[in-house]
Protein backbone atom coordinates (compact mmCIF):
# COMPACT_ATOMS: atom_id res chain seq x y z
CA UNK A 1 0.00 0.00 0.00
CA UNK A 2 3.22 2.39 0.56
CA UNK A 3 4.42 1.50 -2.33
CA UNK A 4 1.11 2.67 -4.24
CA UNK A 5 1.06 5.88 -2.65
CA UNK A 6 4.74 6.69 -3.47
CA UNK A 7 4.38 6.49 -6.99
CA UNK A 8 1.67 8.39 -7.38
CA UNK A 9 3.56 10.97 -5.25
CA UNK A 10 6.89 10.63 -7.25
CA UNK A 11 6.18 13.02 -10.22
CA UNK A 12 5.47 15.97 -7.65
CA UNK A 13 8.85 15.19 -5.82
CA UNK A 14 10.75 14.96 -8.97
CA UNK A 15 9.03 18.22 -9.84
CA UNK A 16 10.53 18.95 -6.22
CA UNK A 17 14.24 18.82 -7.21
CA UNK A 18 14.23 19.95 -10.44
CA UNK A 19 12.76 23.41 -9.80
CA UNK A 20 14.59 23.94 -6.13
CA UNK A 21 16.92 26.78 -6.04
CA UNK A 22 19.65 24.48 -4.60
CA UNK A 23 21.69 21.85 -5.34
CA UNK A 24 22.51 21.06 -1.72
CA UNK A 25 21.81 17.25 -1.17
CA UNK A 26 21.10 17.91 2.29
CA UNK A 27 18.41 20.21 1.28
CA UNK A 28 17.10 18.76 -1.70
CA UNK A 29 16.71 15.55 0.60
CA UNK A 30 14.48 17.52 3.24
CA UNK A 31 12.55 19.33 0.65
CA UNK A 32 11.32 15.71 -0.15
CA UNK A 33 10.51 14.38 3.07
CA UNK A 34 13.83 12.25 3.23
CA UNK A 35 15.85 11.79 6.32
CA UNK A 36 19.68 11.37 5.51
CA UNK A 37 19.79 9.04 8.61
CA UNK A 38 17.93 6.78 7.67
CA UNK A 39 16.11 7.15 3.80
CA UNK A 40 19.73 6.39 1.83
CA UNK A 41 20.60 2.87 3.31
CA UNK A 42 20.52 0.27 0.95
CA UNK A 43 19.75 2.31 -1.72
CA UNK A 44 21.39 2.45 -5.17
CA UNK A 45 23.33 5.81 -5.89
CA UNK A 46 26.12 4.23 -8.51
CA UNK A 47 27.20 6.69 -10.67
CA UNK A 48 26.11 9.28 -8.74
CA UNK A 49 27.87 12.62 -8.51
CA UNK A 50 28.11 14.12 -4.54
CA UNK A 51 31.04 15.48 -4.84
CA UNK A 52 31.52 18.31 -2.35
CA UNK A 53 28.86 17.57 -0.33
CA UNK A 54 28.44 17.32 3.70
CA UNK A 55 26.90 13.66 4.37
CA UNK A 56 28.36 13.54 7.28
CA UNK A 57 26.68 11.21 9.42
CA UNK A 58 24.26 9.67 7.22
CA UNK A 59 23.74 6.09 6.68
CA UNK A 60 24.95 4.48 3.66
CA UNK A 61 25.13 0.99 4.83
CA UNK A 62 24.55 -2.01 2.44
CA UNK A 63 23.81 1.02 -0.15
CA UNK A 64 25.69 0.67 -4.21
CA UNK A 65 28.22 3.82 -4.53
CA UNK A 66 30.15 2.28 -7.11
CA UNK A 67 32.19 4.41 -9.90
CA UNK A 68 29.86 7.82 -7.94
CA UNK A 69 31.94 10.73 -8.06
CA UNK A 70 32.30 11.70 -3.99
CA UNK A 71 35.65 13.94 -4.57
CA UNK A 72 35.91 16.16 -1.51
CA UNK A 73 32.75 15.03 0.19
CA UNK A 74 32.37 14.75 3.60
CA UNK A 75 31.64 11.84 5.12
CA UNK A 76 32.49 12.30 8.73
CA UNK A 77 30.86 9.61 11.51
CA UNK A 78 28.86 8.02 8.77
CA UNK A 79 27.63 4.57 8.41
CA UNK A 80 29.43 2.58 5.33
CA UNK A 81 28.80 -0.62 6.69
CA UNK A 82 28.95 -2.98 3.83
CA UNK A 83 28.83 -0.21 1.02
CA UNK A 84 29.61 -0.86 -2.34
CA UNK A 85 32.12 1.39 -3.51
CA UNK A 86 33.94 -0.17 -6.26
CA UNK A 87 35.89 2.66 -8.44
CA UNK A 88 34.57 5.69 -6.81
CA UNK A 89 36.49 8.93 -6.85
CA UNK A 90 37.12 9.81 -3.08
CA UNK A 91 39.66 11.99 -3.72
CA UNK A 92 40.68 13.93 -0.51
CA UNK A 93 37.12 13.00 1.37
CA UNK A 94 36.41 13.15 4.74
CA UNK A 95 35.83 9.42 6.28
CA UNK A 96 37.48 10.35 9.81
CA UNK A 97 35.71 8.45 12.41
CA UNK A 98 33.55 6.95 9.40
CA UNK A 99 32.15 2.93 9.73
CA UNK A 100 33.13 1.19 6.84
CA UNK A 101 33.14 -2.23 8.47
CA UNK A 102 33.13 -4.66 5.57
CA UNK A 103 32.58 -2.35 2.87
CA UNK A 104 33.92 -3.03 -0.86
CA UNK A 105 36.65 0.00 -1.67
CA UNK A 106 38.12 -1.92 -4.65
CA UNK A 107 39.56 0.09 -7.55
CA UNK A 108 38.96 2.92 -5.34
CA UNK A 109 40.41 6.71 -5.50
CA UNK A 110 41.31 7.61 -1.75
CA UNK A 111 44.21 10.18 -2.53
CA UNK A 112 44.46 12.71 0.20
CA UNK A 113 41.57 10.81 1.75
CA UNK A 114 41.27 11.36 5.68
CA UNK A 115 40.81 8.17 7.23
CA UNK A 116 41.37 9.12 10.86
CA UNK A 117 39.47 6.61 13.31
CA UNK A 118 37.95 4.91 10.62
CA UNK A 119 36.76 1.64 10.89
CA UNK A 120 38.38 -0.61 8.22
CA UNK A 121 38.10 -4.02 9.67
CA UNK A 122 36.90 -6.27 6.57
CA UNK A 123 36.92 -3.82 4.08
CA UNK A 124 38.20 -4.73 0.71
CA UNK A 125 40.61 -2.46 -0.29
CA UNK A 126 42.55 -4.32 -3.05
CA UNK A 127 43.60 -2.25 -5.69
CA UNK A 128 42.51 0.90 -3.77
CA UNK A 129 44.93 3.84 -4.62
CA UNK A 130 46.14 5.54 -0.92
CA UNK A 131 48.54 7.66 -1.61
CA UNK A 132 48.95 10.88 -0.24
CA UNK A 133 48.39 14.18 -2.06
CA UNK A 134 50.46 16.40 -0.68
CA UNK A 135 53.35 18.05 -2.26
CA UNK A 136 56.95 17.09 -0.41
CA UNK A 137 58.12 20.40 0.50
Amino acid sequence: MADVKLLQELPVLIEQILTAETDNFAKLSAKVGLDLKVDFAAADLSDTNLSNTNLSNVNFSGTNLCNAHLWRVNLRGADLRGAKLSFANLRGANLSKTNLRGANLRGTDLRGTDLDCANLSDTNLRGANLRSDRNPG
